[in-house]
């Protein structure tokens, strides 16, 4: 569920709440919609603060999160036991999949969208046009840097507020090369399993060959 979301209902709650307790106070009517009004705007005021804050806290540990989240997806089966990196699995594809996962995580970290009607995809959409292939991601940056949209002097997003900023698009290239950096171990090292464990089969296969009668060697 969308963090804006949750935020709305959770304080809409609250204010119901405290309304119905301020009611059992006899107030005028007057001095009970304003009570309501300012201890709503208050309420909303600090529901968002906190959010932030705890939005701050989780961006700032943006790449531990994405390296989590691409070991559980890529070197854990659907039980989340530690994968068997037999001949049939895809390693390709599971890559694939565990990155763009961690990109998506790193694109929803990037701002902070409280309210409706904020774009809610773009920021992951021009992050995946330009990072998400593992084998292309250097020469994809260097033709994004041509526009400076994930330059160096990148700070801001254009769709957002500075004020609601928590990743700039230049920190989110640098964080995206080292997660590809600290990451790749887990890919070769899943290849070479496969490698070994299609060795082991192909000599199992050429162990149940019979020799042939005439040499006791060769298979007939």
């Amino acid at each position: 569920m969308a963090i804006e979301i949750i935020l709305r209902s959770e304080t809409k709650t609250v204010i119901s709440g405290l309304h119905s307790e301020v009611v059992g106070f006899g107030l005028e009517e007057t001095e009970e919609a304003v009570l309501d009004l300012v201890t709503k705007l208050e309420l909303e005021t600090h529901a968002r603060s906190v959010v932030v804050s705890e939005a701050e806290k989780e961006a700032a540990r943006v790449l531990r999160h994405m390296k989590d989240r691409f070991s559980r997806l890529f070197n854990c089966d659907y039980i989340v036991m530690p994968r068997v990196w037999t001949v049939d699995e895809d390693i390709e594809s599971l890559n694939k999949t565990a990155c763009s996962s961690a990109l998506k995580l790193l694109s929803v970290l990037a701002v902070v969208r409280l309210d409706d009607g904020e774009p809610r995809n773009i920021i992951e959409k021009r992050l995946s046009r330009v990072l998400a292939d593992r084998k292309v991601a250097t020469v994809s940056m260097e033709k994004e840097d041509e526009h400076h949209a994930l330059g160096s002097s990148s700070t801001t997003w254009d769709e957002f507020p500075p004020s609601r900023t928590l990743i700039r698009p230049s920190k989110c290239k640098s964080l995206w090369n080292k997660f590809l950096a600290e990451t790749e171990y887990h890919v070769k090292k899943a290849y070479s399993a496969q490698a070994a464990a299609r060795r082991r089969l192909e000599g199992d296969v050429k162990g149940d060959r019979k020799p042939c009668s005439n040499c006791g060697h060769c298979s007939p």
